[in-house]
């Protein structure tokens, strides 16, 4: 169990590391204003939001498998 956790951190970190350099890409190579950077947070969030549920319909009823040895 304390496996799973340090992975789900691990995973939580990397995703908090390309934040940074994502909007430092969009401001100063494309020249971008904060608010459209902020707008592609938000709609990177919407497709977590929108999407999940349309998954978890999807596998509804699907044969649970063995995941890196975790699950």
């Amino acid at each position: 169990m304390s496996g799973l956790l340090v992975l789900m951190g691990m995973l939580l970190a990397s995703r908090m590391v390309l934040q940074v350099p994502f909007s430092l890409y969009m401001t100063q190579v494309f020249g971008a204003q904060h608010w459209v950077t902020g707008l592609s947070y938000g709609l990177l969030a919407l497709g977590f939001v929108v999407g999940a549920p349309l998954w978890g319909a999807a596998l509804r009823g699907a044969r649970e498998i063995l995941c890196a040895g975790v699950c």
